[in-house]
């Protein structure tokens, strides 16, 4: 059992996962990385799980996604 708990233990399980920078996920996991060309897979499918780096008080405003942004730019320079 002590040589379960030793691998159990070199394992991690404790340390938060990376999943950017700045932006610590739950601790308890095994990180994969995955090969960049997965994403030009036609069958490819993103996660729906959007991620907000920074801080989460009640007070800061929602971030904007990203289409949100460029469709917000495309109509003030359509209106200017």
């Amino acid at each position: 059992m002590s040589y379960r708990n030793r691998i159990f233990n070199e394992l991690g399980f404790d340390n938060p996962l990376d999943f950017d920078n700045g932006d610590q996920g739950p601790p308890g996991g095994v990180q994969v990385m995955e090969p960049a060309i997965i994403r030009a897979h036609p069958k490819y499918c993103p996660d729906r799980i959007q991620r907000f780096t920074g801080s989460c008080l009640p007070t800061d405003p929602w971030p904007c996604p990203p289409s949100d942004v460029v469709e917000d730019d495309v109509a003030l320079s359509a209106a200017q």
